[in-house]
């Protein structure tokens, strides 16, 4: 026997050492091949060949490409997946999308075997895309690239703690706001009028206007400050409010509306009672005299500069 292979239409030759009935091909094939089997008479009787056999080599599985990477917000849905490159070869096949966390194993997408895919599902952390081309002809499976979707966090967003200041607060110094995952902020107040300075850093100073006092009258401000997310997050702006109330002035007369005459030794008693106020500080007493006469204020004690609960 003399077995004999030929690639396309091109000529038989003879396989070194094929000399038995059968024959196991050693090496791996990149082509589609026939075989046949020579009978060479010992007796001269000529030569015969066997019925010409085909070995169909199919073309090599490709993955072929997937795109592309993306950076998202925290729970949103990333853009669809698109198919830059089919698969192809292999004799056939099917597609399956596998995705994984971190570091972990990679699974099936139950229902992702087509050439593109859309994650329905808002993420929460980043996660990894590739899409596996199976063989429907034995062939193996091979892995498109992989893809990122990388998920960035929100701005928090905290301007500190409610606070109250005095009518006579030539300002307010902000101490305690804080921010994460933001590189830009701004100070505003929706219903004041007074001012920040500046405006875009944590530790700002605001300085009330003339509405916000309420012409002594004490009002509450909305000092509020906006936070705006980085990469994913870049189209969102977090806001967290603080409230920050400014005590009416405190004014206090004594007297009687008709007048009345003080002499040299007339003594004024006067007792103060404040009620709805902490503290006081830079406490001091006069009298006014309409017609100008010197009137002298004899203290009964040295006052204090600073009156707490009392």
């Amino acid at each position: 026997y003399q077995w004999q292979s030929r690639v396309g239409a091109g000529a038989w030759g003879d396989i070194a050492g094929a000399n038995s009935a059968t024959y196991s091909e050693p090496a791996a094939l990149t082509q589609t091949t026939e075989y046949r089997r020579a009978a060479i008479s010992t007796a001269g009787c000529g030569t015969a060949y066997s019925n010409t056999i085909t070995v169909t080599v199919y073309a090599q599985l490709q993955a072929g490409t997937i795109a592309s990477d993306q950076t998202i917000c925290y729970n949103t849905t990333p853009a669809a997946f698109t198919s830059t490159t089919p698969a192809s070869g292999g004799g056939g096949f099917n597609y399956q999308w596998q995705s994984r966390v971190g570091a972990g194993a990679w699974g099936d997408i139950a229902g992702a075997t087509g050439e593109t895919y859309s994650e329905p599902a808002a993420l929460t952390q980043t996660t990894e895309y590739r899409r596996a081309a199976i063989s429907t002809a034995g062939c193996g499976t091979v892995y498109s690239n992989t893809i990122t979707v990388t998920v960035e966090l929100p701005p928090t967003v905290n301007a500190g703690p409610d606070d109250t200041i005095c009518y006579i607060s030539g300002s307010y110094d902000v101490m305690n706001a804080s921010v994460s995952n933001s590189f830009d902020i701004q100070w505003s107040t929706p219903d004041g009028d007074g001012n920040f300075f500046p405006d875009d850093i944590l530790n700002t100073t605001y300085t009330p206007g003339i509405l916000d006092k309420n012409f002594g009258k004490g009002s509450e401000i909305d000092l509020v400050l906006s936070a705006k997310g980085i990469g994913g997050c870049s189209s969102e702006t977090v806001s967290d409010t603080m409230k920050l109330l400014i005590a009416s002035e405190l004014l206090v007369a004594v007297g009687t509306p008709a007048p009345f005459i003080v002499g040299p030794n007339t003594n004024i008693n006067v007792k103060i009672q404040v009620e709805d106020r902490n503290y006081l500080t830079d406490l001091s007493y006069y009298l006014v005299s309409p017609d100008d006469s010197t009137v002298v204020f004899k203290e009964a004690y040295d006052p204090l500069s600073y009156c707490n609960w009392g």
